[in-house]
């Protein structure tokens, strides 16, 4: 098709332009009336084509394949109310922020799903309590995945995010708020005191799963009781790395209860022994950990629990204290008109809720690192269901023993596809 278009635009170009009008006017006098235009025919979208804002765009695929391009950005503006006499570090970098640039495209033929999604706006901090490093691109999902017996078994093979809270289960341009809760996803260094959160990363393995599974009358309609489960095996540690960091695989589970799509209880499990340190000097951190979480919603109004726990302890080292973590969070929205949602976030984390120590002057000193966080929510879904604007503000409390104000303000500004 392109090699004709070209010569017709070629011969236009060289024609003078009134030889043109010559011709137009022999081939239609100025009295005769003009001819109506022919219909314009809309030829289907060629197989293989990605649907977007109902345009296909062209691509070459499979015989058959069906592809699909979603994606999101999110820009984030963050200011932290502190005082700048206490720390050095902490609301020190006010501003905005790329939260995300994902592109994620899905290709399926029949049973068969291949999924890829890039994030070309990765945070990559150099060093904890700090505000310096980069903005990365990664890859962030990569697999495929093959569906039988229905929706009873699927079989995900490559690069994603195991099943396993209910906060990390929710696609992040659906999160309610700017940011997922305190106990999953941590604190970073220029909002108050570094710490690591409890959800899992990404990571690379085999993945057996289901749809959800009704039961009884209504199970054609995804009415009454019904059930979900995740199995997966997989290297254990961050995605990105090249191979396994030992010769032992994580494991994880998770298993959901539903009854209709009003009430949700879901159950998680994690296991895994991460080791780093260069040989010989290389230590192994047993690690098990497991979530609690229900989710309701009714009339507009929804409401989310969750529970954490994670216990640690070091295989080498006999002396090295055994710590336990726990977080958890309720948060309750409501989806009004005019596309307004407030919510509130109840959240506490505590990464040394239990520590076992020789010493309990070294328990003291330890256990000094709680947080609560009250997040008051609005967002606003703008004409068009594409652009959105969450504001969020925390209410932080830390441990009395290092107090620090870092209350903080967010707006979200996010546009999905």
């Amino acid at each position: 098709m392109k090699k004709p278009l070209t010569a017709v635009f070629v011969v236009a170009a060289l024609v003078p332009a009134g030889a043109l009008a010559q011709a137009a006017e022999v081939a239609v006098p100025s009295e005769a009336p003009v001819p109506p235009a022919p219909p314009t025919l809309v030829a289907p979208a060629p197989v293989g084509a990605i649907m977007v804002h109902d345009a296909p765009l062209p691509v070459t695929g499979r015989p058959g394949m069906q592809l699909e391009l979603h994606g999101y950005v999110r820009t984030l503006f963050s200011t932290v109310f502190n005082d700048n006499a206490e720390s050095d570090f902490v609301g020190q970098y006010d501003g905005f922020q790329m939260v995300d640039a994902r592109i994620k495209v899905d290709a399926r033929k029949g049973d068969t799903r291949v999924h890829v999604a890039l994030d070309g706006a990765v945070d990559r901090r150099r060093d904890s309590n700090s505000a310096e490093g980069e903005i990365d691109a990664r890859l962030t999902d990569a697999f495929v995945e093959q569906t039988t017996l229905g929706k009873y078994i699927k079989l995900t093979a490559g690069q994603f995010e195991a099943p396993y809270d209910a906060e990390e289960a929710t696609s992040t341009e659906d999160m309610v708020f700017a940011e997922a809760a305190i106990e999953s996803r941590g604190v970073k260094g220029v909002e108050g005191y570094n710490l690591q959160g409890l959800s899992l990363d990404r990571q690379v393995g085999l993945m057996l799963s289901s749809d959800p599974i009704y039961f009884g009358d209504g199970a054609d309609r995804e009415e009454g009781f019904g059930l979900a489960y995740a199995l997966s095996a997989t290297n254990g540690n961050a995605a990105g790395r090249p191979q396994n960091d030992n010769e032992k695989l994580a494991y994880t589970a998770r298993l959901e209860l539903m009854y209709g799509p009003w009430i949700t209880v879901g159950v998680g499990y994690h296991m895994n022994e991460l080791t780093d340190g260069a040989p010989p000097d290389r230590l192994t951190t047993e690690r098990s950990a497991m979530a609690f979480d229900l989710r309701a919603q009714g009339f507009g109004a929804h409401l989310l629990g969750q529970l954490m726990m994670q216990t640690d302890k070091v295989k080498e080292v006999s002396a090295e204290p055994e710590v336990k973590a726990q977080g958890y969070h309720v948060q309750v929205w409501y989806e009004a008109p005019f596309g307004l949602t407030p919510a509130y976030r109840f959240a506490h984390y505590d990464p040394t809720s239990d520590v076992k120590a020789d010493g309990p002057s070294a328990v003291d000193r330890i256990d000094t690192d709680d947080i609560t966080v009250h997040t008051l929510g609005l967002g606003a879904c703008l004409p068009g269901d594409v652009f959105k604007v969450k504001f969020d503000y925390n209410l932080v409390q830390e441990n009395d023993a290092r107090a620090v104000d870092n209350d903080r303000l967010d707006v979200l500004f996010q546009g999905a596809f």
